[in-house]
Protein backbone atom coordinates (compact mmCIF):
# COMPACT_ATOMS: atom_id res chain seq x y z
CA UNK A 1 0.00 0.00 0.00
CA UNK A 2 1.44 3.42 -0.89
CA UNK A 3 2.13 5.63 2.14
CA UNK A 4 -0.20 8.33 0.80
CA UNK A 5 -3.13 5.89 1.06
CA UNK A 6 -2.99 6.20 4.85
CA UNK A 7 -4.53 9.65 4.44
CA UNK A 8 -7.59 8.03 2.83
CA UNK A 9 -9.60 6.10 5.45
CA UNK A 10 -11.41 4.07 2.77
CA UNK A 11 -8.04 2.65 1.67
CA UNK A 12 -7.63 1.13 5.15
CA UNK A 13 -10.94 -0.71 5.21
CA UNK A 14 -10.36 -4.16 6.66
CA UNK A 15 -6.84 -3.35 7.94
CA UNK A 16 -6.62 -4.25 11.64
CA UNK A 17 -3.16 -2.91 12.44
CA UNK A 18 -0.16 -1.08 11.03
CA UNK A 19 3.21 -2.14 12.46
CA UNK A 20 6.06 0.19 11.60
CA UNK A 21 9.47 1.43 12.64
CA UNK A 22 9.11 4.67 10.69
CA UNK A 23 6.32 7.09 11.50
CA UNK A 24 6.06 8.71 8.09
CA UNK A 25 4.04 11.90 7.59
CA UNK A 26 0.72 10.40 6.28
CA UNK A 27 0.66 8.00 9.23
CA UNK A 28 1.32 10.82 11.72
CA UNK A 29 -1.41 12.93 10.10
CA UNK A 30 -3.90 10.05 10.27
CA UNK A 31 -3.24 9.96 14.04
CA UNK A 32 -3.71 13.73 14.43
CA UNK A 33 0.00 14.52 14.83
CA UNK A 34 0.60 17.25 12.29
CA UNK A 35 3.89 18.76 13.48
CA UNK A 36 6.84 17.60 15.60
CA UNK A 37 6.99 20.90 17.50
CA UNK A 38 3.24 21.40 18.03
CA UNK A 39 1.26 20.07 20.97
CA UNK A 40 -0.21 16.68 20.14
CA UNK A 41 -3.97 16.59 19.79
CA UNK A 42 -4.70 12.86 19.76
CA UNK A 43 -7.62 11.87 17.60
CA UNK A 44 -9.98 9.31 19.16
CA UNK A 45 -9.59 6.00 17.37
CA UNK A 46 -12.73 5.29 15.39
CA UNK A 47 -13.57 1.59 15.00
CA UNK A 48 -12.53 1.60 11.33
CA UNK A 49 -9.02 2.99 12.03
CA UNK A 50 -6.29 0.39 12.39
CA UNK A 51 -4.26 0.20 15.56
CA UNK A 52 -0.78 1.67 14.99
CA UNK A 53 2.15 -0.10 16.65
CA UNK A 54 5.53 1.62 16.33
CA UNK A 55 8.94 0.16 17.05
CA UNK A 56 12.11 1.98 17.99
CA UNK A 57 15.17 1.67 17.44
CA UNK A 58 15.69 3.41 14.20
CA UNK A 59 17.85 6.17 12.84
CA UNK A 60 16.46 9.28 14.52
CA UNK A 61 19.70 11.15 15.34
CA UNK A 62 18.52 11.64 18.94
CA UNK A 63 16.32 9.41 21.11
CA UNK A 64 14.06 12.40 21.84
CA UNK A 65 13.35 12.91 18.13
CA UNK A 66 12.43 9.23 17.77
CA UNK A 67 10.21 9.46 20.85
CA UNK A 68 8.44 12.53 19.46
CA UNK A 69 7.85 10.83 16.10
CA UNK A 70 6.08 7.95 17.87
CA UNK A 71 4.04 9.96 20.35
CA UNK A 72 0.71 9.45 18.52
CA UNK A 73 1.03 5.68 18.00
CA UNK A 74 -1.34 3.40 19.91
CA UNK A 75 1.56 1.25 21.13
CA UNK A 76 5.33 1.76 21.16
CA UNK A 77 7.96 -0.93 21.72
CA UNK A 78 11.50 0.21 22.56
CA UNK A 79 15.04 -1.14 22.60
CA UNK A 80 16.94 -0.97 24.97
CA UNK A 81 14.67 -1.76 27.89
CA UNK A 82 15.73 1.25 29.98
CA UNK A 83 14.30 3.52 27.25
CA UNK A 84 10.78 2.59 28.40
CA UNK A 85 10.99 4.86 31.47
CA UNK A 86 12.89 7.52 29.50
CA UNK A 87 10.14 7.47 26.87
CA UNK A 88 7.40 7.78 29.49
CA UNK A 89 9.14 10.78 31.07
CA UNK A 90 9.60 12.40 27.64
CA UNK A 91 5.96 11.72 26.75
CA UNK A 92 4.70 13.66 29.76
CA UNK A 93 6.35 16.77 28.26
CA UNK A 94 5.25 16.24 24.64
CA UNK A 95 1.60 15.43 25.24
CA UNK A 96 1.61 11.81 24.08
CA UNK A 97 -1.77 10.23 24.46
CA UNK A 98 -2.54 7.01 26.29
CA UNK A 99 -0.26 4.40 24.81
CA UNK A 100 0.93 0.90 25.48
CA UNK A 101 4.69 1.29 25.97
CA UNK A 102 6.94 -1.74 26.44
CA UNK A 103 10.29 -3.30 25.57
CA UNK A 104 10.72 -5.40 22.48
CA UNK A 105 11.20 -5.62 18.74
CA UNK A 106 9.82 -8.09 16.17
CA UNK A 107 13.32 -9.36 15.43
CA UNK A 108 13.40 -10.83 18.97
CA UNK A 109 10.31 -12.95 18.37
CA UNK A 110 10.55 -16.59 17.44
CA UNK A 111 7.59 -18.16 15.68
CA UNK A 112 5.84 -20.99 17.41
CA UNK A 113 4.54 -24.06 15.61
CA UNK A 114 2.00 -23.47 12.85
CA UNK A 115 -1.15 -21.93 14.24
CA UNK A 116 -4.05 -24.25 14.93
CA UNK A 117 -6.51 -21.53 13.86
CA UNK A 118 -8.90 -22.53 11.09
CA UNK A 119 -7.91 -21.27 7.65
CA UNK A 120 -11.02 -19.07 7.38
CA UNK A 121 -9.94 -17.14 10.54
CA UNK A 122 -6.56 -16.18 9.11
CA UNK A 123 -5.88 -12.74 7.71
CA UNK A 124 -3.35 -11.54 5.18
CA UNK A 125 -0.19 -9.87 6.47
CA UNK A 126 1.73 -7.51 4.19
CA UNK A 127 5.43 -6.79 4.58
CA UNK A 128 6.95 -3.63 3.13
CA UNK A 129 10.58 -3.32 2.10
CA UNK A 130 12.93 -1.50 4.46
CA UNK A 131 16.34 -0.02 3.94
CA UNK A 132 19.21 -2.13 5.22
CA UNK A 133 22.26 -0.51 6.77
CA UNK A 134 25.59 -1.52 5.23
CA UNK A 135 27.22 -4.29 7.23
CA UNK A 136 30.89 -3.33 6.92
CA UNK A 137 32.75 -0.30 8.21
CA UNK A 138 34.08 0.34 4.70
CA UNK A 139 30.55 0.39 3.27
CA UNK A 140 29.34 2.72 6.00
CA UNK A 141 32.26 5.08 5.47
CA UNK A 142 31.47 5.08 1.74
CA UNK A 143 27.89 6.15 2.48
CA UNK A 144 29.06 8.77 4.93
CA UNK A 145 31.45 10.23 2.35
Amino acid sequence: MPQADLARPQALAGVDAVLTSKMFRPLQEMLGDDADDAPLRPVPRPPQRPVVVAFLPGLNLTPERGFTHRRAADAVFLVPAHDVETYRAHSRHTGAGPQWVDFGHPSFLRPEAESARPEEDRRDVYFFAQAISPLTRRSRMHMLA
